[in-house]
């Protein structure tokens, strides 16, 4: 258990571009910039029981950089109100950080928790449908296949997002679930970026804040409805695009990942954008386990 002021945190970060975590065992000194998942031309709108509105852009609360001392360490963190929450990892260790209110109820606001994977106490799993070890694998043979001989340059992949009404119900309002998925697009980048060198681009995202049309009876089901319904409605001339992922916090297929395996791994000539989709099942609140919705998304953009 660790306690940070939020405010006190934020301006560390402004003004020297670092943020100090001390556990029992020793002072990690995070290296930390501002990293904006969004894109230049990025766009967001909501359709409420009134029709589509569009969502202003909020300040950026997602942030990339290094352990000190270690410049193979990777970092990625959202520091926002009186939440800080992500991940960093150095040596062959890797580090959970959340608020610590998730477990506790008498924890302060600005109480945290830092511990290791292997140190979680929730015993359930989530169910994906492709390994990520052999997702990244695949993803490593692409890249190293298409980059130039001489140079191997970080690749970027454009993202759209769509958030369910449960998801958005889930989170508490369309804003706060698109900055929790650029929160998850994040950390996932931080992976992606050191297996893959990739980068994750948002050109759009989409929410729900009245009932949507995605049929959540199971994964196959919702996945096929989700791919019908944005092939009308956001087709790629429309939204351009790699990929579109829906976040779903549907009862049937909650702690579930499923998507159309290796659409974006194909060459070019293969490549079939009616057919880049997947979903990330949201991980259940009473689980306290929060860090896993980054890992099924892993999965399942891979």
């Amino acid at each position: 258990m660790i306690h940070l002021n939020n405010g006190e945190s934020l301006r560390q970060i402004e003004s020297q571009n670092t943020l100090s975590i001390t556990t029992s065992e020793k002072t990690f000194q995070l290296s930390l910039t501002p990293r904006d998942l969004r894109s230049p031309h990025y766009r967001a709108e909501n359709t409420t029981s009134k029709g589509m509105q569009t969502i202003e852009s909020g300040a950026v609360t997602t942030f990339k950089g290094k352990v000190s001392g270690d410049e193979k360490s990777q970092v990625r963190l959202t520091i926002e109100d009186s939440k800080i929450e992500g991940f960093f990892t150095t040596g062959n260790e890797s580090f959970f950080i959340e608020p610590a209110r998730r477990f506790s109820p008498l924890a302060a606001a600005g109480d945290f928790v830092v511990y290791r994977p292997e140190n979680t106490l929730n015993k359930k799993n989530y169910t994906c449908h492709s390994d990520l070890a052999e997702s990244i694998e695949d993803g490593k043979r692409f890249v190293e296949m298409n980059a130039p001989a001489s140079v191997q340059s970080l690749r970027v992949v454009e993202l759209a997002t769509e958030a369910d009404f449960e998801y958005v119900n889930s989170v508490g309002s369309a804003g706060a679930a698109n900055n929790k998925i650029l929160s998850i697009l994040n950390m996932v980048e931080g992976v992606y970026e050191n297996e893959l060198n990739l980068a994750i681009s948002v050109v759009y995202q989409h929410t729900w804040s009245t009932s949507d049309p995605f049929n959540g009876s199971d994964a196959v089901t919702l996945l096929s409805s989700f791919q019908s319904y944005w092939n009308t409605n956001f087709a790629k001339a429309q939204i351009e695009r790699d990929a579109a992922h829906l976040f779903s916090a549907k009862p049937n297929i909650r702690a579930q990942g499923f998507a159309f395996l290796s659409v974006m791994c194909r060459p070019v000539s293969a490549y079939s954008p009616d057919a880049a989709y997947g979903f990330s099942g949201r991980i259940p609140v009473e689980w306290n386990w929060e860090a896993a919705n980054f890992l099924v998304t892993a999965h399942e953009i891979a």
